[in-house]
């Protein structure tokens, strides 16, 4: 014969499982559409590739500018 506190654990446990049954059915349903997300994102990563780009140019050129720099004033003292 099953107790009084088992059995409100079993029930417990059942209604958990439906639960999550039900979580994994919605997330399919908010991610239906699949191709939407997979456009976003893949515009996000390209955005942030630009992004990434344009600052390595910047980086680039500082630099470059800074050894011109030292070039042309290496170059006065010689």
């Amino acid at each position: 014969m099953i107790g009084r506190t088992e059995k409100a654990s079993l029930r417990l446990s059942e209604i958990a499982s439906v639960l999550m049954r039900l979580d994994h059915v919605a997330s399919f349903i908010v991610n239906a559409n699949h191709s939407t997300m997979r456009h976003s994102a893949r515009h996000t990563t390209n955005r942030q590739t630009a992004a990434h780009r344009k600052l390595d140019r910047r980086r680039a050129d500082l630099y470059a500018g800074g050894l011109r720099k030292r070039a042309q004033k290496a170059a006065l003292s010689i």
